[in-house]
């Protein structure tokens, strides 16, 4: 076989072919680790930027969460601190992250524009979102990110950098009062014996500035006086308080003579009038049991009315005007009115508020009260101010029977005619717990105008049963910015103003109903319902006419009630509980917080404490706020 041998320059060309791969597979190589150097650098920039976005958010969001706590002094400067120790907390390339609060918080007023969105305008004046700006890049406390391959191309770090911008959400905020009856119940004696009772400051109210300004007495401001009834005495009644030695009750028992009156203190009433003062005879008649006919059988009409018109006289309303020097009996065409009862819409004898009620009533309120008597009725008697019951939550004392003073009878409009048709005059008075949480609702409407962060606020209430503005339009308001108008509403509340009972139940609806049908209401607001209450629900909601003793309390009516409003709206309504005064069921109040995501907040103690707590929570409440990154 023959071989045929290639030619010189074919094995050339073939030798060289060969050769001319391993430049290429360099070039290649070389490339490709170029590549992959780009792409390891541009996955680690992708890492640090999201964990800079990770830590730009929850700085944002926790720093603007402190624009909202007005509790304490300076919140832009907490705001900065707090943005900087949330970026230390987050770490990003296994290292806290350090940002300069001066250059990367800025704060801003964020509202949504026509679009639809949120716009952000720097300031410092009443800011309501937080700009947090969370970077790696030269010049940044924490320098910026080395890069591991780019270098061989020259590139030794990248600038990466994230913002993230928190607002406070606008809110729509309902306040739901309890009216009830009870809310006046620690400015009644019904409580002496369980906390300090300040009812020295109704009284006060009661002078009619209208008519004449207020008197003073040892540089504090009085209330009106009728006849003999004309010191206060002891400021402050409450559980060690010596009511046998007060000097502002006399005690005038029926059937027995009231030998420890003085001439002096029965002749005051016509001394001031300028009238002539009774004669030690006629002062002798009066203080002798029977003078103005039988008195101890309190059920025969004619004989209550004997010892009221003697009572009447002893106390300077009435002057007895004797028939004959000899005289010895009061009878009842002897005697005339001095002191008229402040039942009119005006009463310039006095100078006091009109209360509800008459001086025989009040006379009846303190003598003729037995566990017998009807408590529900206006009509009839009451004895809850001289019971001690802690299972009824009285906790009076019978020793105040027959005991008759400005305390006594500052007690009687607040426990018998609370309501503002019979008593008007008590209107905005400091009664408490109703006061106190007047107070507090005008301090956190201060605090909702400062945040100057687009807030509505609305009312409604409930005692038997509940109110809304559209049963109560000239007390109570659906969503508003016009604040002044609130607390011009709020200032005119009282305790028992419409009804008297306690059907938390139907409150919660009402509030839910101004949060959710208010003409100006908002979708995108946050949905807030503020539920106070100082006792025990005891009206169902379905049937307010059915009071509930306290063994059969209505507490799941008013748990349904909750779980209903809190799922009436997409965003949901965050119910805050405030339960106050010694004798408000917490439990309760803890329950429907619970099923509204919010929290429950007590004050307690004496009035004087519970006063200070009510407006630090009001404070905390005014300002508390959600939060939403809007960029």
């Amino acid at each position: 076989m023959r071989t045929v041998a290639q030619p010189a320059f074919l094995q050339s060309k073939h030798y060289h072919r060969r050769g001319s791969v391993i430049p290429l597979v360099a070039v290649s190589t070389t490339t490709l680790l170029a590549f992959t150097a780009l792409t390891i650098d541009v996955g680690l920039i992708y890492h640090v930027r999201a964990e800079l976005q990770r830590t730009a958010d929850a700085a944002a969001l926790a720093a603007a969460s402190e624009l909202g706590a007005k509790g304490a002094d300076n919140p832009l400067a907490r705001a900065r601190m707090t943005a900087a120790d949330y970026a230390l907390r987050n770490t990003v390339l296994n290292e806290p992250l350090r940002i300069d609060p001066a250059t990367d918080v800025i704060f801003g007023h964020a509202h949504i524009g026509p679009d639809g969105k949120y716009v952000f305008e720097p300031t410092e004046a009443f800011p309501n979102a937080v700009r947090v700006r969370a970077r790696r890049t030269a010049g940044s406390p924490a320098g910026p990110v080395p890069a591991f391959f780019a270098g061989v191309f020259g590139l030794r770090s990248v600038n990466v950098s994230a913002t993230a911008t928190a607002v406070l959400t606008p809110r729509d905020i309902a306040f739901v009062l309890d009216l009830s009856a009870s809310h006046n119940d620690d400015s009644s004696l019904v409580h002496y014996r369980l906390t300090d009772i300040r009812n020295r400051e109704v009284w006060v109210h009661l002078w009619d500035t209208d008519l004449a300004p207020q008197p003073m007495q040892n540089g504090l401001p009085v209330g009106p006086t009728f006849g003999n009834m004309t010191a206060w005495g002891t400021e402050v009644t409450g559980p060690g308080w010596n009511y046998a030695n007060d000097p502002g009750l006399v005690q005038l028992k029926r059937g027995v003579n009231w030998n420890h009156l003085t001439a002096d203190w029965i002749n005051q009433s016509l001394i001031a009038q300028g009238l002539t003062p009774y004669t030690s005879k006629q002062i002798t008649t009066i203080k002798t049991a029977g003078s103005a006919g039988p008195e101890t059988n309190r059920s025969s009409s004619s004989e209550r009315a004997n010892y009221r018109r003697r009572v009447r006289v002893a106390l300077g309303i009435d002057r007895w005007i004797p028939s004959g020097s000899t005289d010895t009996t009061i009878g009842a065409n002897e005697v005339v009115n001095l002191v008229p009862y402040p039942s009119g819409a005006i009463n310039p004898a006095t100078k006091c508020r009109k209360i509800g009620g008459s001086w025989d009533e009040y006379i009846d309120y303190v003598s003729d009260i037995t566990k017998a008597d009807n408590i529900t009725s206006n009509t009839g008697l009451s004895q809850r101010f001289l019971m001690y019951d802690p299972d009824l939550s009285y906790y009076g004392n019978p020793q105040l029977r027959w005991r008759f003073g400005l305390k006594t009878l500052v007690d009687f409009p607040q426990d018998k005619y609370p309501s503002h048709n019979d008593s008007p005059g008590l209107a905005g008075a400091p009664e408490e717990p109703m006061g106190a949480v007047a107070n507090a609702v005008q301090e956190s409407l201060n605090i909702i105008e400062s945040l100057e962060s687009n807030d509505l606020v609305g009312t409604a209430a409930y005692s038997t049963q509940g109110y809304g503005p559209a049963q109560k339009p000239s007390a109570l308001s659906w969503l508003t910015d016009d604040l002044n108008l609130l607390r011009d509403q709020v200032a005119t509340l009282q305790a028992g103003m419409w009804s008297t009972n306690t059907n938390i139940a139907q409150g919660i609806d009402r509030g839910a109903e101004v949060l959710l049908q208010s003409p100006r209401g908002r979708d995108n607001a946050a949905k807030i319902m503020v539920l106070l209450t100082d006792g025990n629900a005891n009206q169902t909601r379905s049937e307010p006419s059915q009071y509930l003793p306290y063994d059969r309390r209505p507490i799941e009516d008013t748990l349904k009630a909750a779980r209903d409003a809190h799922l009436a709206h997409p965003q949901r309504i965050r119910i805050y509980c405030v339960s106050v005064g010694v004798d408000s069921d917490q439990e309760l109040m803890e329950q429907v917080a619970q099923i509204g995501q919010g929290e429950h907040f007590h004050a307690g103690g004496d009035v004087e404490s519970y006063r200070e707590q009510l407006q630090q929570i009001f404070r905390d409440l005014g300002g508390r706020r959600s939060v939403v990154l809007m960029e």
